[in-house]
């Protein structure tokens, strides 16, 4: 593994399987303890080279979603369930959708509601 954030792969050759030069730049690194190797599609001449050594960090958060954007936030049980409930409504009648819903909310939830289960 290389520490510097960036890499151009050998590739392997598929009518003689030997390993030739790769032509492709690779970004690599670590964000928030997971590792990642991504392609940048770019080919790998001198100019391209040159600009990757300076940005490779801000080109690997790029491509991987993480620079400016928050992770999602999770939905909660409750939620979950009555979106499953209503959308599964259309085949019931309006007095069995109401039952279905006080079911879940009465017995279903009180039991996971201490679990903190997120979807």
């Amino acid at each position: 593994m290389r520490s510097k954030g960036w890499d151009i792969p050998k590739i392997r050759n598929k009518t003689t399987g030997e390993l030739e030069a790769g032509n492709i730049i690779y970004v690599l690194g670590t964000v928030d303890g997971k590792f990642y190797r991504k392609s940048t599609g770019k080919e790998a001449n001198k100019l391209n080279i040159a600009w990757i050594k300076k940005n490779a960090r801000d080109v690997l958060l790029k491509l991987i979603d993480k620079q400016g954007i928050e992770k999602e936030e999770k939905v909660s049980l409750e939620e979950y369930g009555i979106k499953v409930i209503q959308a599964t409504a259309r085949a019931r009648n309006v007095n069995t959708q109401k039952e279905k819903e006080g079911y879940f909310r009465n017995h279903i939830l009180p039991y996971f509601h201490e679990k903190k289960i997120f979807f």
